[in-house]
């Protein structure tokens, strides 16, 4: 290594943890589109694209025509109130909430991210979330600004340490990174247009890699790189690796018929995710007559039963909770956004805790809630999970508020009824026994607004059966 490279802290650790993804010439810069074009020229062609965080149809359009065999999906930021610009006129566009991706598992054989890790306040979160949605031996190809404060709405400056170890942690592998244009001659242009002298760039800068040299082909791609106030990279999925489960579907089939498009319903976990990212509330079961009638059979229950705790698995944005009358109550949802919701509305409320649905651990309480979300898992393997651990998770009392027919095609892609009494017979009947059937104060008669089709089902342990 040349001596000026050698004098730079860290350089050969750098140089070897990057290993072949950096090239052995810096060449000319390049960006992640030409390096989606150049795999693309190799004869790969991945079936469904995504692009991160663009924002318009007109770049769709473009990405279209750049790889014509994929299908195209976007997603931007979402609006305040949820609603969709003009720009995404063609419907291809879904918003998020800079961090949470409206789609299952395994969906896209290329991520494409043009400063979206930069952008995000999280960008850890959003890769991960990026990687769950990446198929096996998918391609996340991207660009992060370095240090580049010239460039608009950059939150984060990624270098290419920091983003090998935010891939590390999500089951990524870098395959190339290629260096962008020279930062620090645009930091010397951005100190001259603030009125600077243009011969005087920052200090700290010129200290780092004002010295460095090009004496050797390898010595200069890594000089490059780090000169670059921005720079692209290609992270790869490998069919082997693995994420922590996310507690929420994937792409594999299990969704019906009518579940498939992403343009209509994209899963139970991406539903919901997407929901709550586009601003709006738990539904309308959750709020006004809906909410009390809920409120007056669970506080009763709860002081029939004498319940000193309670978990609920699917908490949505906590307003039912607003009327729950129990000492001690924990929340999940698949949401993260949700969860962080409830934990600021109920910041100063003791006995309130919440976390997202993948950090469920095992906890029990003395009664378990399931409150309007039984019809909203479409997936098999999904309501098998869910009821599995409803019922686990409650030592003396489940309460269910569903409905309780088989119905695959309501009308709604993301609603599917079942007649979860029969699983229960199947699987629970030898431990929980029904104490009460409670029918809906205001049942459904075709307005939604107006009435529903859940109906209370309370279930308690044969060996504390009250009426024994």
């Amino acid at each position: 290594m040349n001596a000026a490279l050698a004098g730079f802290d860290g350089a050969a650790v750098l140089s070897a943890r990057l290993g072949t993804a950096l090239p052995r010439a810096p060449g000319r810069p390049m960006g992640a589109d030409e390096m989606i074009v150049q795999r693309l020229q190799t004869g790969w062609c991945p079936a469904r694209a995504l692009d991160v965080g663009r924002g318009d149809s007109a770049t769709i359009e473009r990405l279209a025509l750049m790889a014509p065999t994929a299908s195209w999906r976007g997603i931007d930021a979402a609006s305040a109130d949820g609603s969709r610009p003009e720009r995404w006129r063609d419907g291809r566009i879904l918003p998020y909430d800079g961090h949470e991706i409206p789609f299952p598992d395994r969906r896209f054989g290329l991520v494409r991210a043009v400063g979206a890790l930069s952008s995000t306040p999280r960008p850890g979160l959003l890769l991960r979330e990026m990687a769950r949605v990446l198929a096996d031996d998918g391609l996340l190809i991207g660009e992060v600004s370095q240090f580049a404060p010239s460039h608009h709405g950059v939150r984060r400056n990624l270098t290419p340490a920091g983003l090998l170890e935010m891939a590390g942690d999500v089951g990524l592998d870098l395959e190339e990174v290629r260096h962008g244009e020279d930062g620090l001659a645009g930091l010397r242009a951005a100190y001259a247009r603030s009125g600077g002298n243009p011969g005087a760039a920052p200090e700290l800068a010129e200290q780092q890699f004002g010295g460095l040299d090009d004496a050797a082909a390898r010595d200069a791609s890594l000089v490059a790189l780090l000169r670059s106030g921005r720079w692209a990279f290609a992270l790869r999925r490998g069919a082997a690796r693995q994420l922590p489960p996310q507690g929420g579907a994937n792409a594999s089939g299990d969704c019906p018929p009518n579940a498939v498009d992403p343009a209509a319903f994209p899963g139970s976990l991406a539903y919901w995710r997407w929901r709550y990212a586009a601003g709006r509330d738990s539904g309308a079961g959750s709020y006004g007559r809906f909410a009390e009638f809920k409120a007056e059979v669970l506080n009763a229950t709860i002081e029939e039963l004498g319940i000193e705790s309670a978990i609920e698995f699917g908490c949505g944005d906590g307003n039912q909770l607003e009327l729950l009358q129990v000492p001690d109550y924990l929340g999940f949802d698949v949401s993260p956004l949700a969860i962080e919701r409830c934990r600021a509305r109920f910041h100063d409320a003791q006995g309130r805790r919440f976390a997202t649905l993948e950090a469920y651990a095992g906890e029990q309480a003395d009664c378990a809630l399931s409150l309007d979300v039984i019809y909203h898992l479409v997936e098999d393997t999904v309501y098998e999970d869910y009821m599995r651990r409803l019922f686990g998770a409650a030592r003396r009392c489940v309460v269910i508020y569903s409905s309780d027919i088989d119905q695959l095609d309501s009308g709604a892609p993301h609603v599917r009824h079942r007649r979860f009494s029969d699983w229960v017979a199947r699987h629970a009947a030898d431990k929980w026994t029904l104490l009460r059937r409670v029918p809906n104060r205001f049942p459904f008669h075709g307005d939604a607004s107006e009435g529903s089709f859940a109906e209370f089902f309370i279930y308690i342990r044969r060996a504390i059966d009250p009426r024994a």
